[in-house]
């Protein structure tokens, strides 16, 4: 064990990342505000409006009373929205619960019951179609209507909660292949790493395109989704029925032209 661990004592050293997944943001976000940072079919997203999108998530959360390390459910389809509420939650001190709104009913009923998240963020559309909500404590819900936060435009964002490395950033549970499923933190400490990695890895840049094609409740979802964002690239939102179709896919790719996609084998057995 003692050789095995000198082995990989050089690979650790200096692996603290220099800053977070917000920091390194807000530091896109400076450096070109106008810039794309997400893309989902005819809508732009600048980094600047990304930016003011989270903030605003982050000041709805905190007047509803959510504060560090509060567990933060979010049910949303892929869109803006989506990554505007993750990064909001962050900004709040919070943990996020991915719910992907396409999971088996039972399946998002256990994990929200499971984790009993301070409040939900959602639309009324996709809450509709999750009548298992009915009976599960979801704590506080916001709603991101376009009409819902209209009186709260002209306020000041909420100042952002101080990061601290080892607080949790998202909860996300296993698959319960072996038993129940369970509730995994990833710190943020963990996701820094990970992003810093595969920004040395990919040699990732501003210049770049990168897809999202994931399910949010796949950890794999914060690669392409976040990488792309603490290193001032665009994100291409892949609407779900576009992911499951490969005449539709190889449409997309071809139209999008990405610089890096990830994709499981049978993301690209579709692709065939």
């Amino acid at each position: 064990m003692t050789e095995q661990l000198e082995r990989i004592a050089p690979l650790l050293r200096g692996t603290e990342p220099a800053a977070g997944l917000l920091g390194r943001f807000a530091e896109q976000v400076a450096r070109a505000p106008q810039a794309p940072a997400l893309i989902a079919g005819d809508t732009v997203v600048t980094y600047g409006e990304l930016a003011d999108r989270a903030d605003r998530v982050a000041r709805r959360l905190t007047d509803r009373g959510v504060v560090a390390e509060d567990i933060v459910g979010i049910l949303l389809p892929i869109s803006p929205d989506l990554v505007a509420a993750l990064l909001g939650t962050l900004k709040a001190g919070a943990m996020y619960l991915p719910l992907d709104p396409h999971y088996p009913p039972d399946r998002l009923a256990y994990m929200v019951a499971d984790a009993a998240p301070r409040a939900l963020i959602t639309t009324r559309e996709a809450e509709a179609g999750f009548d298992e909500l009915a009976g599960v404590d979801t704590g506080a819900v916001l709603y991101l209507d376009p009409h819902e936060d209209q009186d709260e435009e002209r306020r000041s964002p909420a100042p952002a909660d101080p990061v601290v490395p080892d607080r949790g950033a998202y909860t996300i549970y296993t698959s319960g292949s072996t038993g129940r499923p369970k509730g995994v933190v990833v710190t943020h400490r963990s996701l820094a790493n990970f992003l810093d990695c595969l920004t040395d890895r990919f040699r990732v840049h501003s210049g770049d395109v990168v897809l999202s094609t994931t399910s949010i409740s796949f950890d794999i979802a914060g690669l392409e989704l976040y990488l792309p964002l603490v290193n001032g690239a665009a994100v291409h939102l892949v609407p779900r029925e576009t992911t499951v179709d490969g005449v539709a896919l190889r449409r997309y790719l071809a139209t999008a032209g990405p610089t890096l996609v990830q994709g499981t084998p049978a993301l690209w057995q579709l692709d065939r």
